[in-house]
């Protein structure tokens, strides 16, 4: 029975096993205590990036001229440098410190945006009457009705916004959809699958399955051709041709790995 309960990838963690036929627990299964060593997973913490309400800019014109002139401070406040990752690094800073310092950061709604007070009202009266068992039965009945009533309205007016900003605003109705749908997060596991069809846990056999892997990948014959020696440098970029790049970029995008906002 304790094999048929462990799985094989566990079943050397069992160290003892032992049954109690005759424990007195009003229950005709036989109770089993086990011994195991087990050896915890090490969890991974990832840095959250900060989400600033940075629409308000466009709207608040107090807040975006002062956001404005904290960032005017803090790019006449440095230094003088000549590498240019340290030109980037520093550029970086003074943006991301003048922006959480200034604009506020977006406030996090409840998990059920379909949510409200009257479904709470509703849900503490159910919590009221969990003695009653009729009562909290029939109570339970109403908060689900109305739990039902208040998402498919809600379900309604996303897709009527969606159709509604479908040519216009196509970021907008991708924000529709995502809240409906709901947003997939994808984690990690820390495994590998190994060539055999087993699982590869140490970080060292990951590494050299994947090299593995892509040696067999592109390892083929393939005619080499001679690289022709260019002079693709061009013209220096002008601070013009910056600027304007920097406008035609669209706006509300994901900061990536360089933390910046626009």
């Amino acid at each position: 029975m304790v094999q048929h309960q462990n799985s094989k990838r566990f079943r050397n963690a069992l160290l003892a096993a032992k049954t109690y036929p005759s424990a007195d627990c009003y229950s005709d299964h036989v109770p089993v205590t086990a011994k195991f060593k087990l050896k915890l997973k090490k969890t991974r913490k990832l840095p959250t990036n900060i989400k600033l309400d940075l629409a308000i800019l466009k709207t608040n014109q107090s807040l975006r001229e002062k956001y404005q002139i904290s960032v005017q401070n803090k790019f006449e406040a440095l230094k003088e440098v000549e590498k240019i990752e340290e030109q980037w690094e520093n550029f970086k800073s003074a943006l991301t410190e003048a922006a959480t310092e200034v604009i506020p950061s977006l406030e996090r709604k409840s998990k059920q945006k379909w949510m409200a007070n009257v479904i709470l009202e509703m849900m503490d009266e159910r919590r009221k009457a969990k003695g009653n068992k009729e009562k909290y039965k029939l109570q339970h009945k109403k908060v689900q009705e109305e739990c039902n009533r208040a998402k498919e309205n809600w379900i309604n007016n996303k897709c009527k916004d969606i159709d509604l900003h479908k040519k216009l605003d196509p970021k907008t109705m991708y924000k529709n959809i995502e809240e409906i749908t709901g947003k997939k997060v994808c984690s990690s596991t820390g495994c590998l699958k190994a060539k055999n069809g087993g699982i590869i846990i140490d970080k060292e056999r990951i590494l050299e399955r994947w090299a593995e892997y892509i040696e067999e990948l592109f390892n083929d014959n393939r005619k080499e051709y001679d690289v022709m020696k260019r002079n693709f440098a061009g013209p220096p970029t002008l601070k013009d041709e910056v600027r304007a790049a920097i406008r035609k970029m669209k706006s509300g995008k994901a900061t990536g790995p360089k933390s910046q906002w626009n």
